[in-house]
């Protein structure tokens, strides 16, 4: 780990929460190419349907968990446990089964909401209380 990082005052290194945004950059794409995918897999709407929830049902088990493992772990471990789970469930999605891909989905639902606890929080951290005020104003 780079000398730089340990020194951050509050904590979790700026590079991180760059990272984080650019995994979050990275799901999105996903997210528009999967549906597709998965119905030329499969050739069945319904198991796409399965397949697409499943994603929901891993971020709902998994995310007050995530939020106890940051708090316990710190936010840079579990960051970084978040994102080599989500580079190591990208091998499921080339197996072409229905449950293959349905265990890349639940494993993207888990790990992609384990890195976002850590960034979003940090986040909040590195920004001003006015400007995070204003931003849920806006809702």
């Amino acid at each position: 780990m780079p000398r730089h990082w340990r020194r951050h005052k509050l904590g979790f290194p700026k590079e991180l929460i760059l990272i984080g945004g650019l995994l979050t950059l990275v799901e999105g794409i996903l997210w528009y190419f999967l549906p597709n995918y998965f119905q030329s897999k499969l050739n069945n709407i319904f198991l796409v349907g399965v397949i697409i929830s499943s994603y929901s049902a891993g971020r709902l088990v998994v995310s007050l968990p995530a939020g106890d493992l940051t708090d316990k772990i710190g936010r840079k471990f579990t960051f970084i446990l978040g994102v080599v789970g989500f580079l190591a469930s990208v091998f499921f999605l080339f197996m072409g089964s229905f449950f293959y891909l349905a265990l890349f989905m639940v494993l993207f639902g888990i790990f992609t909401i384990v890195y976002d606890i850590p960034t979003y929080a940090s986040l909040l951290d590195h920004s001003t209380k006015k400007k995070y005020t204003n931003c849920f104003r806006s809702i």
